[in-house]
């Protein structure tokens, strides 16, 4: 097996040992202070260390296939490369996100097997989790969030999974800080009119919430309020529409 490992000069040691960080993903209760935070489609870890009491993620992706890991060897980055070069390139253009401690990536018969991202550890609840299913949200968050989102649409930026499960919140100091960004997209211009509402229409399937965010985001940018909010609102519409019509075409396969 080949590995290969890339990290801050600031990183503990054990984060820098491939052995160690798969041993915690596999095995968090064999590492005092570890412990899995989430388990789905990719696993991520809580670890602290005893030396400084700081905390770091880690987040172990699930095993590309065959053909993601051609492409992954040969073709383009990793997940978990491109989620620290891009909280790099992030914060170079203004955007608050976790800072980046390291990357690994395994390697089994020549092609890419698994890749870890480890990040430092930030301690506030998504919005998702302060807003769903149908919890109050605030003006002065949804105008937090809009901000956020104009920050990034005019640093040329575009977050490949915008959703409020990946805006963490901060109530003391009323900060936003954003997350999960291997899939954003970096534009050397402004992204157009269009790119920018189409990557807020999956910001939540609330209604309320979109529509409000929406009319702060026109607001801030000086575009018509109505104009945009019709658009996010018909967007999504459509979009649940298609992915209903997916879901009942799957269950009439799956029950044939």
């Amino acid at each position: 097996m080949k590995i290969r490992v890339t990290h801050s000069p600031d990183s503990p040691n054990i984060l820098t040992d491939a052995a160690s960080v798969m041993e915690m993903c596999a095995h968090p209760e064999s590492f005092e202070g570890t412990k899995v935070i989430h388990d789905g489609r990719n696993r991520v870890v809580l670890y602290t260390d005893k030396a400084n009491g700081r905390k770091y993620v880690i987040k172990s992706f699930k095993q590309p296939n065959t053909a993601q890991r051609i492409a992954y060897t040969w073709f383009t980055p990793s997940k978990a490369k491109r989620a620290y070069n891009y909280a790099a390139e992030l914060r170079a253009r203004g955007i608050d996100t976790p800072k980046e401690t390291a990357y690994i990536e395994t390697y089994m018969h020549g092609l890419l097997s698994h890749c870890y991202f480890i990040c430092e550890y930030i301690p506030w609840p998504s919005l998702a989790s302060l807003w769903l299913p149908n919890l109050p949200f605030t003006d002065v968050q949804i105008g937090l969030l809009a901000g956020t989102l104009v920050k990034m649409h005019e640093a040329g930026v575009l977050h490949g999974d915008t959703n409020i499960g990946n805006f963490l919140y901060d109530a003391e100091t009323n900060k936003l800080t954003t997350v999960d960004v291997n899939r954003t997209k970096f534009l050397e211009r402004e992204p157009s009119h269009k790119e920018c509402l189409d990557n807020m229409v999956r910001l939540t399937h609330r209604t309320d919430v979109l529509g409000k965010t929406g009319e702060q985001y026109a607001r801030l940018r000086g575009w018509n309020e109505k104009e945009v909010t019709e658009y996010l609102l018909e967007s999504l519409h459509e979009f649940e529409q298609k992915r209903n019509r997916r879901q009942r075409m799957k269950k009439l396969f799956l029950h044939r």
